[in-house]
């Protein structure tokens, strides 16, 4: 993995953890993800006339993956709101990596070496003892638990089937751009309609909220494209445990930004994750 797909698997580590900080300090963390997606989505609908659609032969993973995004960001918001947000945010990220590392390695045939290997595996557990230590062990409860894994999964789909979208496209930054545009589209749309259904008002919340859903949308948007055409570039099985490390940086984030305080444990979690990471770049 080059020095450049590994730079952007942490620049996009680091954005996502500024979004997720931003939802975390709404009251109505549901409601404040798809307002942030809505808000991307406006953005994007300005790009997309200067870079076009993206190739007809990426359309069929671009649709399936807008819906997994959908379900992905309604089921996040009900378990931020309904359980520990430490406890979820770290199962899902833990989930994730372990899932595309074994799609990796049984259906795009990817080959990772042993030091490889054993990063993902040192970047999973760091995560979780992220977690943990920061106090959330009490309350890994078998519904949170279960809640957080299929989050993870509905998560990891997501990406895996952007990934592939974005290899059908074409793999240039441009390419990239033109996808990631139209795969926010799809997924606002997707968005509106079921909180249309649901008795929701997304829109109130972008209008109550503009500074922080659009702040949120460009954190968001950036972490995408960075992220996106990280795991285009290299093999997903080792970008995944870079980009999902996200928790660790929002730890870090949270000491300077919202003065939370983060337990010698987490510390130590996420001097491990940077062992595992290290590992992952080696393999």
């Amino acid at each position: 993995m080059t020095g450049t797909v590994l730079t952007a698997a942490a620049l996009s580590a680091v954005f996502h953890a500024w979004w997720n900080i931003l939802a975390r300090q709404h009251d109505r963390p549901r409601d404040c993800l798809a307002a942030m997606a809505i808000a991307t989505a406006s953005m994007c609908l300005v790009v997309l006339p200067l870079c076009g659609l993206p190739h007809f032969e990426a359309w069929p993973w671009l649709a399936a993956a807008s819906i997994a995004n959908v379900l992905y960001l309604r089921l996040l918001g009900g378990a931020y709101a309904q359980h520990d947000f430490c406890a979820v945010y770290g199962i899902v990220r833990a989930t994730v990596p372990a899932i595309l590392f074994l799609a990796g390695a049984f259906y795009l045939g990817e080959k990772t070496e042993w030091a490889g290997r054993l990063g993902l595996a040192v970047v999973t557990a760091s995560i979780l003892f992220f977690a943990v230590a920061g106090g959330a062990a009490y309350r890994l409860g078998y519904k949170t638990i279960a809640r957080s894994t299929s989050v993870g999964l509905i998560l990891a789909c997501a990406i895996f089937l952007d990934v592939q979208g974005i290899r059908a496209a074409g793999n240039t930054v441009m390419d990239v751009v033109a996808y990631a545009a139209a795969s926010s589209l799809l997924t606002a749309a997707g968005i509106l309609a079921v909180t249309a259904v649901n008795g929701g008002n997304v829109i109130s919340v972008l209008l109550n909220n503009t500074a922080r859903c659009y702040a949120g949308a460009a954190l968001l948007l950036v972490a995408y494209l960075l992220g996106m055409w990280a795991y285009a570039q290299g093999p997903i099985g080792l970008v995944a445990p870079i980009r999902e490390s996200s928790i660790l940086v929002a730890g870090a984030l949270a000491v300077f930004i919202l003065r939370d305080k983060v337990t010698y444990g987490q510390w130590a979690a996420m001097l491990l994750a940077t062992v595992g990471i290290v590992l992952v770049q080696s393999g």
